[in-house]
């Protein structure tokens, strides 16, 4: 009797291990209710570790990429007076406001572009030969003659209503200058090689490598704005010895011209007002020379192309106080131009930037976000709309 009752007993407490089998190899009821409760407990793990993964997270931010309209390595981003933006990649392109289209070139391998006073200018590159033309808004092209004996041109920039080039023969640099009225470059006074130029506050500013004091050095060199020919040179106080200045944009901020240059040491240096002062504000990674003015309602920041491993590329933010001065990023930036710091890891933020601009008036979908525009150094034209990828 007391054996019968102690196997009634088993077969009531389940004698059960941790998934429900009968130590019997017998299942009842009992035992497949309790496999089913522990095998649900088992899977509510599982998702909460998978969730709490930081490759789940990894994988959520994940951006499908799409194929550049603009391939390879595209110039500089050149501004229009009417909303319009130049680009060139071989071929020149035009964003009207709404979408790029390929204009008609005046040569093969244009490789880069210009804005001044109402003309484009765009620079063909074949080998060791170069050439230069201009076409006024909705003109005809016409190629630019070289009158000096600098026979290499570089790059061209725009600065207010003037046109110049860095230019080369040999190993002797200098700057050339478009005369307007007998259609043709010119030498100025300014021997040096320039990376970028710009004009406000009544000067013209060059990020270039020039003679200071009989010594080549890296500056931010002024010229008043009535001195095209850049024949009285100076440069802004501690620029000296501080890398190499790559970069260097024009903008407003509070209604005030602000002239923003980058050196590939992590210094940036600002003029506007009236005031100038240059700033240590990077000390991991170099700056590629892509800069440029991100203004939104009452927030002015300055985006900064940055150089790091093969997944710390892309820029940065600083914002830029009443006071003309810069506040640091920190941790997380950029976090003011993007909804998501994961999502531009995933895409921008691997890739080189040559160049970066805010679109004229464009938002983001109504979302507020200002439309941005970046060349890549190998990867082409890129936009953010909500969210980086490149520009279809």
């Amino acid at each position: 009797m007391y054996k019968k009752n102690m196997n009634k007993k088993l077969i009531h407490n389940g004698c059960c291990s941790f998934w429900g089998h009968r130590l019997d190899g017998i299942f009842t009821r009992h035992c497949l209710r309790r496999i089913a409760g522990r095998a649900a407990a088992v899977l509510l793990c599982a998702l909460y570790v998978s969730c709490s993964d930081p490759i789940f997270h990894q994988i959520e931010a994940e951006v499908k990429p799409k194929e550049p309209k603009i391939e390879g390595s595209p110039s500089k981003i050149a501004a229009g007076d009417s909303g319009n933006l130049y680009a060139a990649n071989g071929n020149i392109w035009k964003w009207d406001g709404a979408s790029w289209s390929k204009e008609g070139s005046p040569a093969k391998s244009i490789r880069d572009v210009a804005w001044a006073g109402g003309v484009l200018y765009a620079l063909s590159v074949d080998n060791i030969t170069t050439k230069l033309f201009r076409r006024n808004d909705g003109g005809a092209w016409a190629q630019v003659r070289n009158a000096s004996s600098y026979g290499f041109l570089q790059a061209v920039y725009g600065a207010g209503d003037q046109l110049y080039v860095s230019a080369r023969q040999d190993n002797n640099f200098h700057v050339l200058v478009y005369d307007t009225a007998d259609n043709e470059l010119k030498a100025t006074g300014f021997h040096a090689q320039i990376f970028g130029a710009a004009a406000a506050n009544g000067n013209f500013y060059f990020a270039a490598k020039g003679t200071v004091d009989g010594a080549s050095k890296s500056a931010v060199f002024k010229f008043a704005v009535d001195d095209v020919n850049l024949g009285a040179q100076s440069h802004i106080a501690n620029s000296i010895d501080k890398g190499d200045w790559v970069g260097i944009a024009a903008g407003t901020v509070r209604g005030v011209e602000t002239v923003a240059a980058v050196s590939r040491t992590g210094y940036v240096c600002i003029a506007a007002g009236g005031t100038e002062h240059v700033e240590k504000k990077e000390n991991s990674y170099s700056y590629t020379g892509a800069v440029g003015f991100w203004n939104s309602e009452d927030l002015n920041y300055l985006l900064i192309g940055i150089r790091g491993s093969s997944y710390t590329n892309g820029y940065r933010e600083l914002e830029i106080k009443s006071d003309g001065g810069l506040d640091s990023w920190g941790y997380g930036s950029p976090g003011i131009s993007v909804e998501s710091l994961e999502k531009y890891n995933s895409t921008l933020g691997v890739h080189a930037l040559t160049a970066i601009v805010q679109a004229p008036g464009g938002q983001v979908n109504g979302a507020g976000k200002p439309l941005l525009f970046a060349s890549t150094q190998q990867n082409g034209l890129w936009s953010y709309r909500g969210v980086w990828n490149a520009e279809e």
